[in-house]
């Protein structure tokens, strides 16, 4: 008569590896950007603010996620968390540094200053 694995053993065999689901997470993430300014420069004009603020977004995703395979060893991942948890958490890490980059594009906009 074969014995079942333990629950835990169980448990340790089919958990996702955190480290890979975050990854995948922010590479989704990283991708966003790109599509959507491909399919907003197919389908409608876009002036010369929205060409550099979908830049801007496409190169902050890319070095956000560039961040993220470089430091995933030192991040403290919670291996009990679930596979969408954890890929939204590795998401949010490039939302925030696309939003930022968009950021900078507008206040690097303001060049207009009046020289006597």
């Amino acid at each position: 008569m074969r014995r079942s694995p333990s629950k835990a053993l169980r448990h340790s065999l089919h958990a996702p590896k955190a480290p890979a689901c975050y990854q995948l997470g922010a590479l989704g993430a990283a991708m966003g950007p790109a599509f959507v300014y491909q399919i907003a420069y197919r389908f409608s004009p876009i002036n010369d603010l929205g060409i550099r603020l979908f830049s801007g977004a496409v190169f902050v995703a890319l070095g956000g996620f560039l961040s993220v395979l470089i430091g995933c060893r030192q991040l403290d991942l919670d291996l009990k968390e679930s596979f969408g948890a954890t890929m939204i958490y590795g998401a949010f890490r490039i939302v925030i540094g696309v939003i930022s980059g968009i950021v900078v594009v507008f206040s690097s906009e303001r060049t207009s200053f009046s020289v006597p």
